[in-house]
């Protein structure tokens, strides 16, 4: 039975390092499961598993491109990021069109630890499942789909919604289609009392946050350590954790609850090449128990330098209208 669900990244743009990182863990990892990466992006280095294929769609329907133009995100944060997030979801339904099986989608930065519960999912009837962070926003971290159904009622979703409010983002998205579709969306665990079925949780964004720091890109090549979300209804400081066997449980009071997945913002490519005695992570780092942040030097002179272009670019700009 488990053998049916496949394990599908979906990234638009340049490949970043980690995402290879993590597919070559994944490859490993879950020798028995096909790793498909979905991108529109065809240079891409060349990935030796025979349990991985990378799969290129060029672009999405004009009519689509359409549809999320009335957008009113800034298309030049982050070479278009706000509309990245929301059109890999058509990415999604183009490969499902193709490839009508159940699968579960990772964003690109998501560790899948080993003892993730495939089997559970092919109990869960609902068309689509994901966390939530709040009762008003999904996210996309770990995300279970039974099929071209389910991914195409979501997008149909997207399409209405877009024109109807233009700040509409990913996690709204999924946040108002939970709460309109009750009857086809499951809501993964994010803490233990919300769910006895898979006997574990899974990590929207807060728990990855939390143990491993934020994206240093955020903050000029800063990751900051132990950060808690006052909108994020999980609150990881309130328990104790433990890593061991390249797992990670969560502690609360007398008992052990598996963690499956961790959403690591940090991007660091270390956590990503876990092994089996203990995962890489910052929180789990005697040098860093007392520290609240950790910084990249090659992000923060990134960062700086292309904030410096932007400013260079804008005066350019300026003086050729004058």
């Amino acid at each position: 039975m488990t053998e049916n669900i496949d394990i599908v990244l979906v990234h638009l743009g340049v490949i970043p390092k980690y995402l290879y990182s993590n597919i070559e863990y994944l490859c490993k990892t879950f020798a028995n499961k096909n790793i498909k990466l979905v991108t529109d992006n065809e240079k891409i280095k060349n990935i030796k598993y025979s349990n991985f294929e990378y799969i290129n769609y060029s672009e999405i329907d004009e009519n689509i491109e359409l549809n999320l133009s009335k957008l009113k995100h800034s298309r030049n944060f982050r070479n278009g990021f706000w509309f990245k997030t929301i059109e890999r979801f058509f990415y999604l339904e183009e490969y499902l069109s193709k490839h009508n099986r159940s699968i579960i989608y990772l964003e690109s930065d998501v560790l899948l630890f080993p003892n993730f519960p495939f089997s559970k999912f092919q109990l869960v009837k609902k068309e689509i499942a994901y966390p939530l962070v709040s009762q008003a926003r999904g996210i996309a971290s770990c995300m279970y789909i039974k099929n071209s159904v389910g991914i195409n009622n979501f997008c149909n979703f997207i399409k209405s919604s877009v024109i109807i409010d233009n700040s509409n983002t990913d996690m709204t998205l999924l946040g108002n289609y939970q709460i309109k579709y009750p009857e086809r969306v499951y809501i993964l665990p994010t803490y233990i009392e919300s769910d006895s079925f898979f006997e574990g949780i899974f990590d929207g964004a807060s728990i990855g946050i939390y143990l491993e720091g934020t994206d240093p890109l955020n903050y000029f090549g800063i990751s900051k350590l132990k950060r808690i979300y006052n909108d994020h209804d999980f609150k990881p400081d309130k328990y104790r954790y433990h890593s061991e066997k390249g797992l990670i449980n969560l502690i609360d009071s007398k008992r052990c609850i598996p963690i499956y997945n961790l959403h690591v913002h940090s991007k660091r490519k270390k956590v990503f090449k876990t092994n089996k005695k203990r995962v890489q992570i910052i929180f789990f780092k005697k040098k860093y128990r007392n520290k609240r942040f950790k910084i990249y030097p090659k992000i923060f002179f990134s960062v700086c330098l292309n904030f410096v272009r932007k400013k260079i670019s804008s005066y350019v700009s300026s003086i050729n209208v004058n």
